[in-house]
């Protein structure tokens, strides 16, 4: 399990650099330095993490598509940039170890975890009660 935080440690770390020094493309960037790193064994923990992980980022990134269209803020839309970023991350480990992808969509509010589609959906309604 510590392999894992450190492979996601490393993620987050290469997020922060290279978001700072403004590459035209940080998600192909980021992949090419997950792709490059050595490749360890995981484990059922580490596997399932890894998939929540790609689902979370993408709630994240929905939900902040939705704040954006229901009140037109610029910081919504940087915000779900960022959060796309986070999730093709994740993609890369996912294609790394040849794990199949539980994002079959991009469109926003579909997820293949039902726990997470539950939670974007309540998100959703309380943001939509605010307005």
């Amino acid at each position: 399990m510590r392999k894992f935080y450190l492979l996601v440690s490393l993620v987050v770390l290469g997020v922060v650099i290279f978001a700072s020094g403004k590459p035209t493309d940080i998600s192909a960037t980021i992949k090419e330095n997950i792709m490059s790193m050595p490749k360890q064994p995981l484990s059922s923990k580490e596997v399932e993490a890894i998939l929540w992980m790609r689902e979370e980022e993408k709630l994240a990134r929905d939900v902040y598509i939705t704040l954006y269209e229901i009140w037109k803020l610029p910081i919504f839309i940087n915000i779900s940039k960022s959060e796309q970023t986070h999730t093709d991350a994740v993609k890369a480990l996912i294609e790394k170890y040849g794990l199949s992808d539980p994002v079959k969509s991009n469109k926003v509010g579909e997820f293949s975890n039902k726990e997470i589609k539950k939670l974007y959906d309540q998100l959703v309604e309380q943001v939509k009660n605010l307005s």
